[in-house]
């Protein structure tokens, strides 16, 4: 057995159990994708494409939007794009729910059959906290 293995074994990674790659921090301030497509994630990784703000990165509420600043922690929604093999609470297309400042915020990211991602952020399946729908 590998040490990969072991180390999957030990975490129960296979069964949906505690990811190897921690985004709890948004620290992380330079993704360069330039020249490249992003196509695929691993584990329980997540991108989502955060819908709930305008193209200046104010956060809407209720109608009425508010600087980003003055919203450190707060919910965000986000449209889920692509998926490692371990999150299996979401599917591609649903809207999940998750804190603010629970992830890796990307931007300007090529994004397989979807495009350029303008504002997006890359989370562990454990920091969302559930899917909606739009209320009809």
């Amino acid at each position: 057995m590998s040490d990969i293995d072991k180390i999957f074994k030990q975490y129960n990674i296979e069964q949906g159990g505690r990811s190897l790659i921690d985004l709890s921090s948004s620290e992380r301030q330079c993704l360069d994708f330039e020249g490249y497509i992003l196509s695929k994630l691993f584990d329980d990784i997540i991108l989502v494409e955060l819908i709930d703000e305008d193209d200046k990165g104010n956060i809407q509420r209720n109608g009425i939007y508010v600087p980003t600043g003055n919203t450190i922690k707060t919910w965000r929604k986000g449209k889920v794009l692509l998926k490692g093999k371990n999150a299996d609470q979401c599917e591609i297309g649903d809207i999940v729910v998750f804190p603010h400042d629970k992830g890796s915020p990307v931007s300007n990211v090529k994004v397989k059959n979807y495009g350029t991602l303008k504002r997006g952020m890359f989370l562990n399946q454990e920091r969302i906290f559930g899917v909606c729908e739009y209320d009809k």
